[in-house]
């Protein structure tokens, strides 16, 4: 039985979801140039772990949401065999229509389930991918020891897009998804070096990255006015580590959120 919280964020979601499949694609695809987005993470991803990743593989999507990345994977890895889960039945049921938006044939499993109780047996898949969902873990060391006992030993989960504050800033994460709490989600935003003792104490060895180029493009919006900053960035494919650069970066002026992708192999 799902207690009185889950319930309220599962309400949540289904109204977040409610809308037609259409307008979330234009809004949440369309707009934010998504494939774009994942080919360049997918690239990096190859490069961070030191190998292809259009081989046949056992693939877990968690937190799949209303499909796009899903959609993308299908269309991109006809090699893999998918399985998509979330625990919102609204968000699962547009995954088709999301993928012929796309232009993709879409070819996944779709589960219904809780990241905390995924019913998978022990080592099922080679990778897992997490879409900018993981910060919404309620108790994130439970959450991801389940998604590791899914994921066979030396496979990787990446995820995506997870929002991350730089510098001790109190103020920033007390506020962070302030609304979306009040009306029943789990929005959480946590330090890098908590992220990494989630990850570590739930079995994984964390690597994270940052390119350079990302830091220019959202650093107050400068770096797409300098003339010729991003062809000059491309030119050098420096990839620093977060322990470096990080912590002297503020990507959104005073906020102090960035949003990094992070590379967890299995131990």
């Amino acid at each position: 039985m799902l207690n009185d919280k889950i319930k309220r964020e599962y309400a949540y979601w289904s109204d977040l979801y409610a809308s037609s499949a259409e307008k979330w694609f234009e809004e949440q695809v369309t707009k934010t140039e998504l494939t774009t987005y994942f080919r360049r993470e997918f690239n990096r991803a190859e490069n961070m772990l030191h190998q292809q990743l259009n081989h046949p593989a056992r693939v877990l999507i968690i937190g799949a949401g209303m499909g796009a990345l899903s959609a993308w994977c299908s269309g991109n890895y006809p090699e893999w065999e998918i399985v998509s889960t979330d625990l919102i039945t609204k968000g699962l049921s547009a995954h088709r229509t999301v993928a012929r938006l796309m232009g993709y044939q879409y070819e996944s499993h779709l589960v219904v389930s809780n990241w905390d109780l995924l019913p998978f047996k022990d080592g099922s898949f080679d990778l897992c991918f997490a879409d900018r969902c993981l910060h919404h873990m309620d108790d994130p060391i439970k959450s991801l020891s389940s998604i590791a006992k899914s994921i066979r030993p030396g496979g990787v989960l990446i995820a995506l897009r997870e929002p991350t504050i730089a510098i001790a800033h109190p103020e920033t994460k007390r506020k962070f998804g302030e609304e979306a709490r009040k009306a029943g989600a789990n929005e959480h935003i946590w330090y890098l070096n908590e992220w990494r003792h989630f990850f570590t104490k739930a079995g994984f060895r964390l690597k994270v990255r940052i390119h350079l180029e990302d830091c220019f493009r959202f650093y107050r919006g400068w770096g797409p006015r300098v003339p010729g900053i991003r062809k000059l960035l491309r030119l050098f494919p420096l990839v620093v580590t977060e322990r470096l650069l990080f912590p002297y970066v503020w990507y959104y002026g005073s906020t102090n959120i960035s949003k990094f992708t992070f590379y967890a192999v299995r131990e």
